[in-house]
């Protein structure tokens, strides 16, 4: 009797492993970056997003980049406890990384943007960061002959705008992705990615790590 039991309580394991790999859906990488309808992904905007992600034009004091706190070198974001912007004032918070942002659906740490585009601006404006308003920033980017030419040429059908400031900026933050891992190729049915122990220890941390 007790072996029946322990053979059926194993066999169940064994069900309810596969069934929690399968109802997990979400673990699997999207073979396309996900962006909106009205902004999609091209070579040309991400090369633009990219230039205005490295200038500090759009700081009040033209000395602070998005990449001063979402630095390549430190995983796309910074080693410091909280951020520090315009006039050296520190924020509340440090700095997320922006690798992966692609599959976020909310933005900021307490969530308040839903979508890149939306956030895009956020730092640009906040008095603890760059300290800049968009609509000055755009003033700037108006008067800047290399801008001008790139943006026409990536948006043709709109002005140089707050708008398609936005865009650019989410396009470059979207292209952000990390490499294909084991776990990915493992979630996508390649059995031989982990190990017994580590696909084990995945099993473990959706259920009973829970």
């Amino acid at each position: 009797m007790k072996k029946s039991l322990a053979l059926l309580a194993l066999i169940l394991s064994f069900v309810h492993s596969a069934d929690v790999i399968k109802d997990k859906a979400e673990w699997i990488r999207p073979s396309i970056i996900p962006a909106p309808k009205d902004n999609p992904i091209t070579k040309e905007k991400i090369a633009l997003g990219k230039k205005l992600f490295f200038d500090p034009i759009l700081s009040r004091a033209n000395n602070i980049s998005c990449m001063s706190c979402h630095d390549p070198v430190k995983g796309w974001s910074d080693s410091d406890k909280v951020a520090t912007g315009d006039k050296g004032r520190k924020g509340p918070r440090n700095s997320p990384t922006i690798l992966n942002s692609a599959y976020q659906y909310i933005y900021f740490w307490d969530g308040r943007a839903k979508s890149l585009e939306e956030q895009a601006l956020g730092p640009i404006e906040s008095h603890v960061e760059m300290n800049l308003s968009p609509e000055e920033a755009v003033k700037r980017l108006q008067k800047n002959a290399v801008y001008v030419k790139m943006f026409k040429e990536v948006f043709p059908d709109e002005e140089l705008s707050t708008k398609t400031l936005a865009k650019a900026l989410a396009t470059f933050e979207r292209s952000i992705v990390s490499g294909e891992s084991r776990f990915d190729k493992w979630i996508a049915g390649d059995a031989k990615q982990l190990t017994d122990a580590e696909a084990k220890g995945f099993h473990t941390f959706l259920t009973r790590a829970n």
